[in-house]
This record gives structure tokens, C-alpha cells and sequence, in this order.
């Protein structure tokens, strides 16, 4: 090594930050709208409200198709009807 000059120069490096990658979850996510998101409904949170409008409707649109259709639109007695109606009921032997 005649001839070469040699330089030592101290360096030092900051340690390399490693950065995981993690879905696009608010930091405070929690209740319906983390479990939205744990689930992959959404990846967000305006698809985990359009989420929940549509869960919303849904449930409102089958309660009142149950409803039309279980009776829900039943008139309600009068007093003479409902005094006939449990007089007939007490009138049935008991066993």
C-alpha cells in the first residue's frame, strides 16, 4: 500500500426504523365501526358508514315487510270485542 492514503472517517448510521404495514384503521377505532373494519367490510371510514346506512335500511325494509305480514296490521278491539273474546276463553273447560 505505498503510495495510498488512507482516511478513517468515523461514521455512524441512526439504526434503520422499520415501519410495519397496518390497515387504514383511525388509531381510536373501536365498537361497530372497528368491528367494520376488523371484518373488511369497509377500509375506511365513509365505507364503514355507507356500511351501516345499508345495514340500517336492510333491517328497517325486513321489519317492515315482517310486519305487513305477521299481523302488524291488525285492527285494534274494541271494548265489546274484547270483553267476547275472554268470555269465550273463560268458558273453555280446564282439564
Amino acid at each position: 500500500m505505498s503510495g495510498d492514503i488512507l482516511f478513517y472517517m468515523d461514521v455512524s448510521f441512526e439504526e434503520e426504523k422499520r415501519y410495519a404495514i397496518q390497515p387504514n384503521v383511525p388509531a381510536q377505532s373501536g365498537g361497530v365501526t372497528g368491528l367494520v373494519l376488523r371484518l373488511g367490510l369497509a377500509k375506511d371510514a365513509k365505507g364503514v358508514q355507507q356500511v351501516l346506512i345499508l345495514t340500517l335500511i336492510l333491517c328497517v325494509g325486513i321489519t317492515g315487510i315482517v310486519w305487513l305480514f305477521a299481523g302488524g296490521s291488525e285492527a285494534t278491539l274494541t271494548p265489546e270485542e274484547y270483553e267476547a273474546r275472554t268470555q269465550n276463553v273463560n268458558q273453555v273447560p280446564r282439564r
